[in-house]
């Protein structure tokens, strides 16, 4: 397997290299965030209805660990994309109560 190094100098803009190196897809549709003096620490995983019981079950695929500067770094380069993005193909739409849920919106 060959890996892609992306260190904080370098930005991939060739997403055809990227995408036919050996690198693992996978979806997820749940992250949680565990934030520490030296590190952010996420939790990536795919919630689904459960089998047996009611509600939901997750499986947990990645932790991904990094320090508050490439962290913050990460977060402006998403807002980067999010905003061109939606240039693009307009307005990511969520709602206000989901929102409210995760405290990122007054009620």
């Amino acid at each position: 397997m060959k890996e892609v190094n992306i260190n904080n100098n370098e930005q991939i803009n060739d997403m055809d290299k990227l995408i036919k190196e050996d690198v693992i897809n996978i979806y997820t549709n749940s992250v949680s965030l565990a934030v520490g003096y030296y590190d952010f620490q996420f939790l990536f995983r795919e919630q689904y209805p459960s089998f047996n019981e009611e509600g939901t079950d997750s499986a947990n695929y990645v932790r991904l660990v990094m320090s508050p500067q490439h962290a913050k770094v990460f977060n402006m380069i998403l807002e980067k994309n999010i905003k061109q993005y939606e240039e693009n193909f307009g307005e990511i739409n969520v709602s206000d109560n989901f929102l409210k849920s995760l405290n990122l919106l007054e009620e």
